[in-house]
C-alpha cells in the first residue's frame, strides 16, 4: 500500500495531529503534509502539529498521532496506535502500537532528511526543491558547504527556545510565502552574527587539544541559552583546523553529553564512536555519521574526572587510527 493510502487511512480514522522535532528539518516535513492533506480536500491548521521542547519528550503520552523523526528512543509512552517517519535509526514509516513497533515503508538506503523523505513518499513538496537541500546539508552537518544552508542554521539557532518562531515559519511554508521566509531568515542570521562576536570567544577560549594536536576538545555550559546557540559554530570552526572535534556538555558541573564532530570525514565519527562504546560499555549510548556523531552518558561524567576523560579520548583516537586510518 502507498504511503498516501495508509496516511489518509489513518487520518479518517483518528483524524490529524503531528507531534515533529522542531528542527528545519521537521517543521518544513510538517509543512509537506498539511500541503498535500489541504489538496485532499481536508481543512488543515497550523494547530494541528506540536513541535515538543525536547525536555518534555520523555514524559509525553501519545496516541493517534503522526510521529516525525522521534522516536522511541526519546522515552515517551505510546498509549494507541501512532505513525512514525523517520529517517535515522528507524528508517522509513513505522506503526507503533503500546507493546511493538512494525514496519510499514522499511528503507534501507540512507535519506539526508525526514523533509525529503515525506517528500518523496506523498512525491510532493516540489516548490521546496532548493530548500531541501538546504536543509539537507543541516541536517548532515554540512552547512559549510552553502551559504544559504549556513544561514538557515543560524537564524534556527538564535531561535532555538522560541516556539513560535518555528510556528512563524511553518505557517510561511503552507503559505508557500518563500521570499518572506528567507527575508526573516536573513534577518536572524544576522542576529546570529552580531551576537556571536561575544560568545564564540569564551567556548574557544577553553580548547585543549589532544593526540598531538589533531583532536581538539572544549567544552559549553548547558545551563546558559547563548552558550547553547554559540557550541555548533565553534565546533565547525574548529573542524577547520583539526581532524576530530568533540565538545561537551556541561551541566551542574556534570558532562552529560559530548557532540562529536570531522569535517569532510577526515575521521569517521561512527566508527570513532563505536570504539568510545565498546571502551566506555554501559556508561554510554551513543551514535552517528561519518561527519557527526554524539555520546549521551548513562551515568553523567564528574567535572573534575575531566582530565582523565580527555585522556581516554585520545586513547580511542589512537585505537580508530590503527584499525581505520
Amino acid at each position: 500500500m502507498e504511503f498516501s493510502s495508509i496516511l489518509k487511512n489513518f487520518i479518517d480514522k483518528y483524524g490529524v495531529r503531528i507531534v515533529s522535532d522542531g528542527d528545519w528539518d521537521g517543521i518544513l516535513a510538517s509543512a509537506i503534509i498539511l500541503r498535500w492533506l489541504r489538496k485532499q480536500g481536508y481543512k488543515i491548521s497550523t494547530e494541528m502539529i506540536n513541535f515538543p521542547h525536547p525536555a518534555s519528550i520523555p514524559y509525553l503520552k501519545l496516541k493517534h498521532c503522526i510521529i516525525i523523526e522521534i522516536t522511541p528512543t526519546r522515552g515517551y509512552k505510546v498509549e494507541d496506535e501512532c505513525i512514525l517517519i523517520d529517517h535515522h535509526n528507524f528508517k522509513g514509516v513505522f506503526r507503533l502500537k503500546r507493546d511493538k513497533i512494525e514496519p510499514i515503508i522499511e528503507l534501507k538506503e540512507e535519506v539526508p532528511s525526514v523533509a525529503t523523505l515525506v517528500s518523496k513518499l506523498l512525491t510532493e513538496g516540489k516548490e521546496f526543491e532548493d530548500l531541501l537541500k538546504y536543509i539537507e546539508l543541516v541536517d548532515l552537518g554540512r552547512t559549510f558547504e552553502h551559504d544559504k544552508a549556513t544561514k538557515l542554521h543560524k537564524a534556527y539557532l538564535i531561535r532555538i527556545e522560541d516556539s513560535k518562531f518555528r510556528y512563524k515559519l511553518l505557517k510561511m511554508l503552507i503559505d508557500l510565502r518563500l521570499k518572506e521566509l528567507w527575508e526573516e531568515i536573513e534577518k536572524n542570521a544576522n542576529a546570529y552574527d552580531v551576537l556571536s562576536e561575544i560568545f564564540i570567544p569564551q567556548i574557544f577560549n577553553r580548547v585543549k587539544g589532544f593526540a598531538n594536536n589533531e583532536g581538539a576538545f572544549t567544552w559549553y555550559s548547558s545551563d546558559n541559552l547563548m552558550e547553547r546557540i554559540y557550541f555548533r559554530e565553534v565546533m565547525l570552526r574548529l573542524e577547520e583546523r583539526y581532524k576530530l572535534v568533540v565538545v561537551a556538555a556541561i551541566k551542574k558541573s556534570e558532562i552529560d553529553r559530548l557532540h562529536i564532530g570531522s569535517r569532510n570525514g577526515q575521521v569517521k565519527v561512527n566508527r570513532y564512536i563505536e570504539i568510545l562504546l565498546e571502551t566506555l560499555r554501559s556508561r554510554i549510548l551513543g551514535g552517528g555519521r561519518e561527519v557527526v556523531g554524539g555520546i549521551q552518558f548513562r551515568i553523567p561524567l564528574k567535572i573534575e574526572e575531566l582530565n582523565s576523560f580527555i585522556k581516554i579520548l585520545e586513547e580511542a583516537y589512537y585505537k580508530y587510527k590503527e584499525s581505520f586510518g
